[in-house]
């Protein structure tokens, strides 16, 4: 079975530990990731989805946080939600809207929320009842001073996340300038190499971009370094170009990364060895596991569909009734997909973790329905 197709809660609350971590440090960038991968196993956790809302509120993107909170209070209501969003509105300079939101939030707080939360709140809603609201950056939509909770007060984004940013919105030439920057006065971070290298990659300049993956490689040795200098040596159909990405695989850890690192990872490995050796790789039908010699080529199942599936069946093992209060729920193949089963709803059954690995690689449908 797939390790990241399992609805497994010790391996999200390890991703969400770390992100709170993150984030307390505030390392809000890496909190972000981590969290978005607890949120990937157990979507249904509000705390995950609360913390999302706060990292996009600590790193600056204010509108990126009324739109997330504003579709999560459906799913989720909670109060301090309203908080979030009003800060946000404030920061953007919709005080109306900011105003509203604020007043909302207080009449309903019962005393439970951080005091410092009340505090933004109550300074907010007096600077807009008096007049006293700031000036808006005269080259952006934030104000000069942005209300801030647990990030540095009154200071930008970082400029890392800056060039992380601009890179995540294809504006390499942009990106290349911000790390070159950093660059000047940490020359000895591994990840600054790295998304240099990256950008110089999208910009087609791959000789540069090797010296960089290179350098990254040598001060960490990281997948993404060691997968993207493999990639480009592959091109030439350089032997060299295997072992590198034969170390990505090995670098790759499995409690830091995501399911969707991890297939990317596997995808360029099959995209290496088929440019080195196009007849080896026809014989290749399938991916290594992660931890055996086991092999499997399947499509993840959809975080809704996991829902439905168990809402379905009642959060219930369909074999011998465990509930999801009592033990793991794992959302299983009927069919297993190596005999060609697939995703969809009526293939896919509740198991516990113990009839699950009991059921093992057979066809096999529970007599259950709760």
């Amino acid at each position: 079975m797939n390790y990241f197709n399992t609805y497994d809660e010790e391996q999200g609350e390890k991703f969400f530990k770390k992100g709170l971590e993150a984030y307390r440090n505030k390392n809000y960038y890496e909190a972000l990731i981590c969290i978005d991968n607890a949120i990937d196993i157990n979507y249904r956790k509000k705390e995950y989805s609360m913390y999302k809302g706060f990292c996009y509120f600590e790193l600056g993107q204010y509108s990126e946080t009324i739109n997330y909170f504003k579709n999560l209070v459906r799913e989720h209501f909670d109060v301090l939600m309203f908080y979030y969003i009003g800060f946000s509105q404030y920061n953007i300079g919709k005080f109306d809207d900011a105003l509203t939101n604020i007043q909302f939030a207080l009449k309903r707080t019962n005393g439970k929320i951080p005091l410092i939360i009340f505090e933004k709140a109550i300074e907010c809603e007096n600077n807009i009842l008096n007049g006293l609201t700031p000036t808006l950056y005269n080259d952006s939509n934030v104000i000069e001073n942005p209300i801030s909770i647990n990030g540095k007060p009154n200071e930008p984004m970082d400029l890392y996340y800056v060039g992380i940013d601009l890179y995540d919105n294809d504006q390499f030439e942009d990106a290349l300038k911000v790390f070159n920057e950093l660059l000047g006065t940490n020359e000895n971070n591994y990840e600054l190499w790295l998304y240099k290298g990256k950008a110089l990659t999208k910009l087609n300049k791959n000789e540069e971009a090797l010296i960089c993956f290179e350098k990254s490689i040598n001060l960490k040795e990281n997948y993404e370094a060691l997968m993207n200098k493999s990639i480009i040596l592959s091109f030439s159909k350089d032997p060299s170009a295997k072992k590198y990405i034969d170390k990505a695989m090995k670098s790759f850890n499995i409690e830091e990364n995501s399911s969707k690192e991890y297939d990317e990872l596997l995808n360029n490995k099959e995209l290496v060895y088929n440019r080195l050796n196009p007849k080896l790789n026809k014989k290749r039908q399938s991916y290594t596991s992660l931890n055996s010699n086991q092999k499997y080529k399947r499509d993840p199942i959809p975080g809704a569909l996991r829902h439905e599936v168990f809402k379905r069946d009642g959060y219930r093992c369909v074999e011998c009734g465990a509930t999801n209060k009592e033990t793991t729920l794992h959302v299983d193949h009927i069919l297993p997909v190596s005999q060609g089963g697939t995703n969809e709803l009526n293939n896919l059954q509740t198991l516990c973790k113990k009839c699950n690995l009991a059921k093992s690689n057979r066809h096999w449908k529970g007599p259950q329905r709760y």
